[in-house]
């Protein structure tokens, strides 16, 4: 009897602890969790780059893209990366190019800058 009772309470434990673990599992983000999923596609409107959903998706499981994600943040294709990478050495240049304008024209000429990541400025 007391071997019957110890063998109900092992199963039952172990039904229960096979149910905790495939639930918490099933909890952990994916590759194209919708976090990142959403991550992506707002950083990529932001930027012009193509928002569609399944393309997203398609970038954010491809191997190589995923290697963009350690300097960008998300994963970008070859050719994504290197169109962000142009930005920002133009950005790197926006001081330099502020103070000559200020320089050259009067407040009331120059209203300062203002870079459209969207438009790809």
């Amino acid at each position: 009897m007391k071997s019957k009772f110890l063998s109900v309470v092992l199963i039952l434990f172990l039904l229960f602890t096979s149910l905790v673990t495939s639930t918490a599992l099933a909890a952990l983000p994916q590759n194209n969790s919708d976090e990142e999923l959403a991550r992506s596609i707002n950083y990529r409107e932001k930027m012009g780059f193509n928002k569609d959903t399944n393309y997203v998706k398609n970038v954010t499981s491809d191997q190589a893209a995923k290697e963009y994600i350690k300097n960008h943040g998300i994963a970008l294709t070859p050719a994504e990366a290197k169109e962000v990478e142009r930005r920002i050495k133009i950005q790197e240049e926006v001081p330099n190019i502020k103070k000559i304008l200020e320089r050259h024209l009067d407040s009331e000429d120059f209203g300062g800058i203002y870079i459209d990541h969207k438009e790809g400025y």
